[in-house]
Parts: structure tokens; C-alpha cells; sequence
């Protein structure tokens, strides 16, 4: 079965995939500008959510390749959490891979959405502005 495998070069803001296929000796990987999303979290009232861990997760294909996946992740040495205003900045995605995000809000529970799905282009930077939980105790009803 094939696998992908995701590729960051922190210092030069890169990043891409490969799929390699059973048998593969030797691949080629093509890095590209990584992309970045910021947003502000609220809860239902208006109020910012603080403080709290956000993950990238998702389920599926992705526009560059066939091989599903469970779980993309962000490189491990970044915390990325909201601000004291509910803010926060996710970077280093790999461009073209759908990413869905959640937040950590919940020890021992599967994170709550706030973004479903998102691709993004190579060094493109997205504000989605004021977002709510999409599900979870900080959902709207």
C-alpha cells in the first residue's frame, strides 16, 4: 500500500508530500512556500475561547495524490494555541492537502472542530476572521 509522507523545512518556510509506493527505491520531493491560516475563536456569546491547543486532523483523499489519510499534523515543535484574545496562526501546511483543525478544549476527547476543511495554495496566508466551534460545548446552538 502506498504511503505519504510530508516534508518541512522550517528555516525556508517549505513544505510538500510524496507518495511512495510499495518498491520505491528513491523519490523526488517538491517543496513549495508552506501556507498559513490565522483566525480568532469565539464562543457562542462573542466571547474569545483562550488558551486552548488546536490540532489538524482529517479523513480522506487530498488534490495532490489518491492515498487516503487519518491524521496530518503540523510539525511537532509547534504549540500552537489561541491567544488571550482567542487568536491564533497555524503555519507550515503543506500546500494542496485538505486539513480540517479542532480544538484540545476536552482532555481525552476527540478535538472539537472549528475548521471542516481547508486547501490552501503554496505561501498563501488565510484570515478566517471570527470563527465558532463547530461542534462541542463551545458550538452554537
Amino acid at each position: 500500500k502506498s504511503r505519504q509522507l510530508l516534508f518541512w523545512h522550517g528555516e525556508r518556510n517549505l513544505a510538500g508530500q510524496a507518495v511512495i509506493a510499495p518498491g520505491t527505491t528513491d523519490a523526488m520531493v517538491h517543496l513549495q512556500p508552506a501556507a498559513t491560516v490565522s483566525g480568532r475563536l469565539l464562543d457562542k456569546n462573542g466571547a474569545p475561547i483562550r488558551d486552548v491547543p488546536i490540532v489538524s486532523y482529517t479523513h480522506g483523499g487530498n488534490k495532490a495524490s489518491e492515498v487516503e489519510h487519518d491524521f496530518l499534523n503540523v510539525p511537532s515543535s509547534l504549540d500552537i494555541r489561541t491567544d488571550d484574545q482567542g487568536k491564533f496562526q497555524i503555519p507550515s501546511l503543506v500546500p494542496g492537502l485538505k486539513y480540517a483543525f479542532g480544538i484540545e478544549d476536552e482532555p481525552g476527547r476527540f478535538p472539537t472542530l472549528i475548521i471542516k476543511s481547508i486547501a490552501l495554495e503554496p505561501g498563501e496566508t488565510r484570515d478566517m476572521g471570527d470563527i465558532e466551534p463547530l461542534s462541542g460545548p463551545h458550538a452554537a446552538p
